[in-house]
């Protein structure tokens, strides 16, 4: 069976004069471990087709030579985001979806850092600020799927670090969309956020698909 796939364009107010337009929409998922940045990022990839940049590509890459939070660790990692965000804006690839976890480790001002990175390159920074119960996180961060991934995978581990302040909340450029993740879907999460930041979405156009049926 073959599908066609058409995107939605927005509607204009030609009566009024129009801003030029996006060259590039730059999602970033922020929250503490647990609360489903990566999984709902998935989703959205579907939605819109945007390019998925999980922030533990680039952690990864820099602790396989340097111990976390060390100096070298931390510049190259925040390098390596803001450069790699900076240059997709610049070559107008369409979106992006980004993860980002708070930690101590990473500059508090690396939000601000990365909203002047993209400024003047077309691009509109959108921030979601994603919670999650802890009711609900302890199953979460014991997830198999957690530690296949390298990531932290003991609810125990993560209340010890957030006593000790690892997890600091952090300052946004501009208000960031708060959406409490504890008992919803992460494809509904991923819808209200299309919705929300008025994002176009890719949708399945029925008729394309009654002409494709085999």
């Amino acid at each position: 069976m073959t599908f066609a796939w058409t995107r939605s364009t927005p509607e204009y107010n030609m009566s009024e004069p129009t801003s030029p337009a996006r060259a590039f929409d730059l999602i970033v998922l922020c929250g503490p471990p647990g609360v489903g940045k990566l999984t709902v990022a998935r989703e959205l990839r579907q939605l819109t087709t945007y390019a998925l940049f999980h922030n533990h590509l680039v952690v990864d890459a820099v602790g396989s030579l340097f111990p976390f939070g060390s100096r070298p660790f931390n510049e190259l990692r925040e390098s390596l985001w803001l450069q790699i965000l900076s240059r997709a804006a610049r070559e107008s690839i369409g979106g992006a979806i980004f993860t980002y976890a708070f930690d101590r480790t990473v500059d508090p001002r690396l939000m601000f850092k990365l909203q002047s990175t993209v400024d003047g390159e077309g691009c509109r920074v959108s921030w979601v600020d994603l919670a999650c119960d802890d009711s609900v996180l302890r199953y979460r961060i014991a997830h198999a799927d957690r530690a296949r991934y390298g990531k932290m995978s003991s609810f125990t581990r993560f209340q010890e670090l957030r006593r000790e302040g690892s997890f600091p909340r952090i300052e946004y450029p501009t208000p960031p969309l708060f959406i409490d993740t504890t008992h919803r879907a992460p494809a509904d999460v991923a819808a209200d956020v299309v919705d929300r930041l008025g994002l176009a979405r890719i949708a399945l156009s029925l008729s394309d698909h009654e002409n494709t049926k085999e």
